[in-house]
């Protein structure tokens, strides 16, 4: 049924495994949200944007869905069946506050592998 209706709205993906489809949905949905990020801090003249942090989004939606997948917390339906809809969500928000993300996580690296 849910192959049906993805095949009916976007036949492109019919030659594609279902997780490959989901992949490429979190890596788009967090390159999204990094790109809607980057547009509203070039708008602020106080702001001096990075357009890197949109190649960082691009990787932190598919990271998120690994350790979604892995963990199987947030996203998963019944026999770990993803929900599309929430993915893209989480992923987008995600991809939206990837400048805060990889500030912290480099903080950590500092902390710890510091000389």
């Amino acid at each position: 049924m849910l192959e049906q209706q993805r095949n009916r709205f976007w036949p492109w993906t019919a030659p594609l495994e279902e997780w490959l489809v989901l992949l490429t949905l979190a890596a788009c949905a967090s390159f999204l949200g990094s790109a809607v990020r980057y547009i509203r801090d070039s708008l602020d003249r106080r702001k001096r944007p990075i357009a890197t942090y949109c190649l960082l989004g691009f990787v932190i939606g598919p990271s998120l869905m690994a350790a979604t997948w892995a963990s199987e917390l947030l996203i998963l339906e019944g026999e770990s069946r993803f929900r599309p809809e929430t993915m893209a969500a989480v992923c987008f928000l995600a991809g939206i506050f990837v400048k805060e993300s990889w500030n912290y996580i480099s903080k950590l690296g500092r902390r710890h592998f510091a000389e």
